[in-house]
């Protein structure tokens, strides 16, 4: 087996159906198929095959459970050798996948009411993730699962090592601070094809506006005014808006009761930041419209179906979310925040 031939194999690494999200379709004639596809199979088999040994479910993952890599080859006709069983596949060539740390992530995922079978379904099912083009400098690829309820984002080599770094104390943080806005990591990956010479090392996370209301309005707050408003082009495009933007535009908000521990929850999710000496964050702030808008506001959102909506509006109710926001003189509301 010539697994562990890589650069960083021991170091790092209903009938009314919804809207997708915004974004082009990863089809077959995509560029990024391949990967994507990839990235499906590899996390379809390693969530399903659960042949790892793992702790109990009431119990902290073990300090070998943070190191865990798992590692699958996948040949187009399959594979029956244990421990490498994989199912035939339509991609022409082999390709490799790892797994980091999956019970860590599985526990994390759990913490937050995520089952299984709905995580394998909306990453892993008979469907295409959505391209997602976002402003950002990192240079890396952000897709959507195709119902617009995870996000995946590559990575580069060094910002894999450096989660990983992170996951012990990380993993604590969430866990003592039910209510954190911190990003929700679900899991760690990476899909090598040596026939086009590609590694894609990749997270899977929480989306943020998987919401049952169209988010109309975002911004994304970082503390500073030092170039921070959105140009004449972004705000035509209505698209995310930044600090000085808020001011501008009269945006007020009212906490009520939930001030003090919105606040506590900033101010300790900060100072998990500082103590791990990261600067670059953000709160990204979502504004749905209680009252119908003009045709000219943009939707951002994913359109649910009746069940979900249901679904999810028991999960708000259960998590205590929701802010009232007020801005010049219409009523608006945080469909989340974090």
């Amino acid at each position: 087996d010539d697994d562990d031939d890589d650069d960083d194999s021991d170091d790092d690494d209903s009938d009314d159906e919804g809207t997708k999200p915004a974004g082009k379709e990863i089809s077959e004639n995509h560029a990024q198929y391949a990967l994507s596809y990839g990235m499906m199979l590899g996390i379809r088999v390693t969530q399903g095959r659960r042949q790892i040994s793992e702790t109990p479910a009431s119990s902290d993952p073990t300090e070998a459970d943070f190191e865990t890599i798992n590692k699958l080859k996948f040949p187009p006709e399959g594979s029956n050798h244990p421990p490498n069983i994989t199912p035939p596949h339509r991609l022409a060539h082999a390709f490799k996948f790892k797994d980091y740390a999956p019970t860590v992530f599985k526990k994390i995922r759990t913490h937050y009411g995520v089952s299984e079978a709905d995580y394998m379904l909306s990453l892993c099912g008979d469907f295409n993730f959505i391209e997602f083009v976002a402003n950002s400098k990192s240079g890396q690829f952000f897709f959507y699962s195709h119902d617009g309820r995870y996000m995946i984002k590559t990575q580069t080599k060094a910002e894999g090592k450096f989660l990983r770094k992170l996951l012990p104390s990380y993993y604590q943080h969430l866990k003592n601070n039910t209510s954190s806005l911190m990003t929700r990591f679900y899991g760690m990956h990476r899909v090598e094809m040596k026939h086009i010479n590609k590694k894609m090392r990749f997270v899977v996370m929480a989306s943020v506006f998987y919401t049952p209301l169209p988010v109309h309005r975002m911004f994304d707050l970082k503390g500073s005014t030092v170039g921070r408003e959105a140009t004449r082009e972004e705000r035509e495009n209505n698209d995310v808006m930044k600090d000085n933007d808020l001011t501008m535009d009269a945006v007020f908000i009212s906490l009520g009761k939930n001030k003090q521990a919105f606040v506590d929850t900033i101010k300790s999710d900060a100072a998990w930041l500082a103590e791990h000496h990261i600067m670059d964050y953000s709160l990204l702030l979502g504004i749905h419209y209680g009252q119908t808008k003009s045709k000219g506001v943009r939707t951002i959102s994913v359109q649910l179906t009746d069940n979900e909506i249901e679904r999810q509006k028991k999960f708000w109710q259960d998590n205590g979310m929701g802010i009232r926001v007020w801005a010049e003189d219409e009523e608006q509301r945080i469909v989340e925040e974090g």
